[in-house]
């Protein structure tokens, strides 16, 4: 997404640092439906997605600028809003 906005293959400061608020914005996904369910498992799946993200892959990770947190976040997004049957967006999220 980001290459397209800067027009170059090169991993920029920009990249980079949208990938570090694509892994705090799981996380809150995780507690909102936490929250939502009224139930410890979503504030337990993002204390466990935090927890494998920065001690299993490093911080390092997060600052490399990759797709994998992008492309998780949206895979989430779009399964949280089927979830609350908004299929609408659920079907926009899917895009990406």
């Amino acid at each position: 997404m980001t290459y397209l906005l800067l027009g170059t293959p090169e991993l920029q400061l920009f990249a980079k640092s949208t990938t570090v608020l694509y892994g705090l914005l799981i996380i809150l996904l995780f507690w909102s439906f936490g929250v939502r369910r009224k139930s410890d498992a979503g504030l337990f799946g993002g204390f466990l997605f935090a927890v494998l993200t920065f001690h299993y892959l490093g911080f390092e990770f997060l600052t490399w600028g990759y797709a994998d947190l992008p492309l998780a976040f949206f895979a989430f997004l779009t399964f949280y809003a089927a979830y609350r049957n908004q299929v609408l967006l659920a079907l926009v999220f899917s895009l990406g």
